[in-house]
């Protein structure tokens, strides 16, 4: 397997980004996931179940991994 493809199947650890600054939950994603989330600036990567349904929306979830938000 080259190291490209090597990179984007390894999971990378990933600080949960959710509204509360007291959570620095671990969250399993690839180099590839994180890099096409960050594409779009106000899209963050948190925790499922971390989304603050007052002020985020809940774009796409990775089961069981993570969820990408976007703060409205």
């Amino acid at each position: 397997m080259a190291a490209d493809q090597k990179r984007e199947l390894e999971h990378e650890p990933f600080a949960c980004e959710c509204s509360d600054p007291d959570c620095h939950q671990p969250i399993s994603i690839t180099a590839e996931e994180r890099d096409f989330v960050r594409k779009v600036p106000s899209r963050l990567i948190v925790k499922v179940g971390h989304a603050n349904q007052e002020n985020e929306r809940v774009l796409m979830e990775e089961p069981g991994r993570f969820q990408v938000v976007e703060r409205f």
